[in-house]
């Protein structure tokens, strides 16, 4: 199966991609690793499926010169109009988020996390790779402002390299004492299951630049919108907070199966949202718009009744 999760050699090939549009085998000329155009390729392929590259159209790029935001004066390597490999590749604004983010060993200096939460992440008894992935967690809530936990298992973890074997056990096991520990970060519980940043996002280094922030993600060739995460999703599409919660559990529960049928999903969005309250979603939301908005989580599969999701620990190769 595919899986959002990055390997060293994603995370080489963004790099290279950070100003340059590069072919596969460009690519693979610049790579330290003894690695060919096909393997690049193969890569390439992937994380165009989780939009974190973009295939242009010709070997310009000149299909969407505005989407290119800094990269106007970009590198499209050293021979020319000669285009080998097939496409040449940009970065989209996800793919130079993922650049930024904490957890990536050589980016992590570059992050301004705030004083505080850099002590308090210091003086915690976790080892690194708890920490790494409790950086990336909080600027994901940064980012996001708030978010459940289900959220925050599916935009965290699958980008992170962890040796945790699930999103459960990484929750379980590091994130959710140590990010409820952490200045600026409200953790929720069984009766505000919303996780929330409380800190002032302009001091602490949040772009508030729409352009440059993750969520401006670029369309598809289809002209309809591509998203980052399940946050993403819910996000610009402006659901309510049961609304909210009752997504975040549909999909909490197809993450954890790997695969379910539509009345499961329902079944689980509706025991999310108790009965009693006021703003629960109606039998209209769960029987049509909760389908749409799962089916716009980056790779969530349909086939009639049968939907199905990458499992935490799937082979990324």
């Amino acid at each position: 199966m595919v899986t959002t999760k990055l390997t060293d050699l994603d995370r080489s090939v963004l790099a290279r991609l950070r100003g340059n549009q590069l072919t596969a085998a460009e690519l693979a000329d610049r790579l330290t690793a003894d690695v060919d155009a096909d393997a690049v390729s193969e890569r390439l392929v992937r994380m165009a499926d989780n939009d974190l590259v973009r295939p242009l159209v010709d070997d310009r790029g000149s299909d969407d010169d505005a989407d290119r935001g800094d990269d106007s004066d970009v590198d499209r390597g050293d021979d020319g109009d000669d285009n080998r490999g097939g496409d040449r590749y940009a970065l989209t604004e996800s793919g130079r988020r993922v650049l930024q983010a904490p957890n990536t060993a050589a980016a992590d200096e570059a992050i301004d996390l705030p004083p505080s939460v850099r002590e308090a992440l210091a003086d915690s008894s976790v080892g690194v790779d708890c920490a790494e992935t409790v950086k990336h967690a909080f600027t994901f809530l940064r980012e996001w402002e708030t978010a459940t936990v289900p959220e925050l298992k599916a935009g965290v973890f699958p980008e992170t390299s962890t040796g945790y074997r699930d999103a459960d056990e990484w929750w379980d096991d590091c994130a959710r004492e140590v990010l409820a520990g952490l200045p600026r970060i409200e953790p929720g519980d069984e009766t505000a299951p919303f996780w929330r940043y409380v800190g002032d996002s302009a001091a602490d280094g949040t772009v508030d630049d729409a352009d440059t922030d993750g969520r401006a993600v670029l369309r598809g060739r289809d002209g309809g919108p591509r998203y980052a995460n399940l946050t993403h999703v819910l996000v610009d599409r402006g659901v309510t907070s049961e609304q909210r919660l009752a997504a975040a559990a549909a999909f909490d529960a197809l993450r954890k199966r790997g695969e379910a049928t539509t009345e499961e999903l329902r079944t689980a969005a509706s025991e999310a949202v108790p009965d009693a309250e006021s703003e629960r979603p109606d039998d209209r939301w769960f029987r049509d718009e909760l389908p749409e908005l799962l089916a716009a989580v980056p790779l969530v599969g349909r086939l009639d009744d049968r939907w199905r999701v990458p499992s935490d620990d799937s082979d990324a190769r």
